[in-house]
C-alpha cells in the first residue's frame, strides 16, 4: 500500500447509520416485501436515521491516527448530496463535507484508487426490502484486488476499530 494513501473510505447506510426503519417503513407492499417506495429517500425521512453505537468514537479515533475520511455511498435520488452532508453534519461525524455519491454499489469499486485510500469500510449489501439481503462479495474482492484494505461492516463498530488496529500494528 503506498505510504501516501490517507483516506478511509466509509459507506453510510448500514454502515455509519441504521436506515433499515425507513426502509422497512418504506417497503412495498409491506416489509418483507418487493420494492421500495421513493418516499424512503425523502428529506426529512432520511433525516429519521440514526448513527449506530459506537460509530462517532471509532470514526474520531480513526481521525487519531491521521486518515481523512471519504464517505462513499450509493445514494442516487434527488438532492441526494445535499440532504447526506446535512445528515452527516446532524451526526457530527468527521469530514462530513467529504462525501461521493455513486448510483449503485458495484461503481465504487471504479473509483476507489490504493494511492487514496489505505481501507475501505461497508456493508456491502443490497436489496433491504427484502427479508434477506444480498452480500456482495464480489464487490469487497474487487476493492481488495486493488490492494485496498476492506473492513466488512458485521454491525459493530468496536470490532471495525480493532481491525483497523490490527491492519495498523501490521503495517508499522
Amino acid at each position: 500500500m503506498p505510504a501516501e494513501a490517507r483516506y478511509i473510505g466509509c459507506d453510510i447506510d448500514s454502515t455509519i447509520c441504521d436506515h433499515w426503519r425507513r426502509i422497512r417503513r418504506h417497503t412495498l407492499p409491506k416489509w418483507p416485501g418487493t420494492s421500495i417506495a421513493s418516499t424512503a429517500w425523502s428529506r426529512d425521512e432520511v433525516l429519521k436515521d440514526e448513527l449506530l453505537p459506537h460509530c462517532l468514537g471509532v470514526l474520531r479515533s480513526i481521525k487519531g491516527l491521521g486518515l481523512r475520511i471519504r464517505y462513499v455511498t450509493a445514494r442516487g435520488w434527488k438532492d441526494a448530496r445535499e440532504v447526506t452532508i446535512e445528515q452527516l453534519r446532524r451526526w457530527g461525524v468527521p469530514d462530513a463535507d467529504d462525501v461521493i455519491l455513486v448510483p449503485r454499489l458495484a461503481e465504487k469499486v471504479g473509483l476507489l484508487e490504493p494511492s487514496v485510500y489505505r481501507y475501505y469500510i461497508d456493508d456491502f449489501t443490497t436489496g433491504q426490502e427484502s427479508n434477506i439481503g444480498t452480500f456482495h462479495a464480489e464487490v469487497a474482492r474487487a476493492i481488495q484486488a486493488k490492494g485496498i484494505k476492506v473492513v466488512v461492516f458485521r454491525g459493530d463498530w468496536q470490532d471495525i476499530w480493532e481491525q483497523i488496529q490490527l491492519y495498523e500494528a501490521r503495517d508499522r
